[in-house]
């Protein structure tokens, strides 16, 4: 579906003649901007319509030979079977509201299906409904009570090293003293992440789609060592 969106996205790039233009004072006609976007991607294809839509020659320029980035699609045989194959997008979370804007100007946004109102975000001990005030609120409170349990300044200097280990961990290392174990496993054995012992179910669930207890530590770990923003200064 958002293969089809953006590919349509794409199609639309080249028909700025056919898109209104600003309203001009009458004056020497400037010669028309022109842009080149190079790569044809979700960002490629949003940034060229947003230019066409302001009056700009947009030239979209792609090095595969198919467009749409990390949400494009193919066909591969398998035996006698043609099986649709997709790239793999990570995640189109609701918050992209620019993007859900620009698919409504374009007409496209029918084409998108509404998150289901019963996603929840899951930790060890609980779960939080994603769309109401009552389940962020316990959201909030499960951070509390595990500041409180803790006590604050331990649980602030808890989450600073739990950044300082994930910005200084190295892929071999990881591998060397944590392959092997989940990270249920992981955090029994005293991981000195407590922040991940927050949301070390909601976590492995959300990103990796296997519970803790099925999840290499190494391969979570540096997953977020290449996520998580750098540490704070002490």
């Amino acid at each position: 579906m958002l293969r089809r969106t953006l590919l349509k996205l794409a199609a639309l790039t080249g028909l700025s003649a056919a898109l209104p233009r600003p309203a001009r004072a009458s004056s020497p006609a400037a010669p028309p901007a022109r842009v080149v976007v190079v790569g044809a991607g979700p960002a490629g294809i949003s940034a060229a319509l947003e230019l066409a839509e302001r009056g700009v020659a947009v030239t979209l320029i792609e090095a595969d030979a198919q467009v749409g980035g990390k949400v494009k699609g193919w066909t591969e045989t398998l035996g006698a079977e043609a099986v649709d194959v997709e790239h793999g997008v990570h995640g189109w979370w609701h918050q992209y509201v620019h993007f859900k804007d620009l698919l409504r100007r374009a007409d496209l946004h029918h084409r998108l299906n509404e998150r289901d109102p019963k996603g929840t975000y899951r930790w060890a001990g609980g779960e939080m409904n994603a769309n109401t005030r009552r389940g962020f609120r316990a959201f909030v409170g499960r951070f509390r009570a595990e500041s409180k349990n803790l006590g604050y300044d331990r649980f602030q200097r808890d989450l600073r090293a739990g950044l300082k280990y994930l910005q200084s961990l190295e892929p071999a290392v990881a591998r060397a003293t944590l392959g092997g174990r989940s990270v249920a496993q992981w955090h029994k054995d005293g991981a000195p992440l407590t922040l991940w012992r927050v949301f070390a179910e909601e976590t492995s669930h959300s990103m990796y789609f296997v519970p803790p207890e099925q999840l290499d530590a190494a391969e979570f770990a540096l997953g977020e060592r290449f996520t998580s923003p750098s540490p704070a200064t002490p």
